[in-house]
């Protein structure tokens, strides 16, 4: 039996080595990786502004900013995604400081 389950292993592996990618494929790919990239680059920025922009600033323009490059160019929606993104951060905060009781960084504007 371990013998025909290594013959098979070894006939799929050799199987996807040899496929080439279309040219869907290929962009596709390029999508995935330009949003991974993107989102690590985007995640990097945000962390570095939170603290002197502030929560509500920095957290809106980051979700904006990333539903935008997430998204394709079929279900790209920006009034949509402005208005989540202007809703979401406020909410968060408005929790934060009614109900926890713990303020998030304020920014330069002072809310």
């Amino acid at each position: 039996m371990p013998c025909c389950s290594s013959s098979r292993a070894a006939k799929l592996i050799l199987t996807v080595l040899n496929k080439k990618p279309s040219a869907d494929e290929k962009i596709l790919f390029t999508q995935d990786a330009l949003g991974g990239f993107g989102t690590i680059a985007l995640m990097l920025v945000y962390m570095l502004a939170l603290e002197p922009v502030g929560f509500i600033i920095s957290s809106t323009v980051y979700l904006f900013v990333q539903m935008m490059l997430l998204s394709d160019k079929t279900n790209r929606k920006p009034v949509l995604f402005a208005i989540i993104a202007v809703l979401l951060p406020a909410a968060v905060d408005a929790l934060f400081v009614y109900a926890i009781k713990m303020p998030l960084p304020v920014g330069i504007l002072g809310f």
